[in-house]
C-alpha cells in the first residue's frame, strides 16, 4: 500500500524549532509496515530526532550533525509513536517534517 506507515497517510509540516529546543509529534503508524520519518532543515543547527513508542520506549533515532534525518521502523503492532526534532543549535532552525 502506498499509504503504509502513517495511519493518517503521508504527512508534511513545516515548522521552527527554537535554539536549544524540541518539537513533539505524535503520530498513530501501521503495524507490520515500515514506518518512515525524515527532517530537513534550512542548515542553521544540529537537528536530531527521536521515536518512541507508546510506552516511552525508543524506537529509533538519527542523531548525525546536520539537520537532514531520516529514521525507519517497523512497528509491532498499530499504535501512537512521539517522535521528538531536538534543536541543539544556539539559533531557531526552520525544517520541514514528513511522514509515509
Amino acid at each position: 500500500a502506498a499509504d503504509a506507515g502513517n495511519v493518517r497517510g503521508p504527512v508534511s509540516n513545516t515548522a521552527r524549532v527554537k535554539a536549544r529546543a524540541t518539537d513533539v509529534y505524535t503520530e498513530r503508524f501501521y503495524g507490520g509496515e515500515q514506518a518512515v520519518v525524515r527532517l530537513t532543515g534550512d542548515g542553521d543547527t544540529d537537528i536530531d530526532v527521536f521515536v518512541y513508542d507508546e510506552f516511552g520506549d525508543l524506537v529509533a533515532s538519527d542523531t548525525g550533525a546536520t539537520d537532514r534525518c531520516v529514521v525507519s521502523w517497523y512497528p509491532p503492532r498499530t499504535g501512537r509513536y512521539t517522535i521528538r526534532v531536538v534543536n541543539l543549535g544556539n539559533v531557531w532552525n526552520e525544517y520541514t517534517i514528513r511522514t509515509n
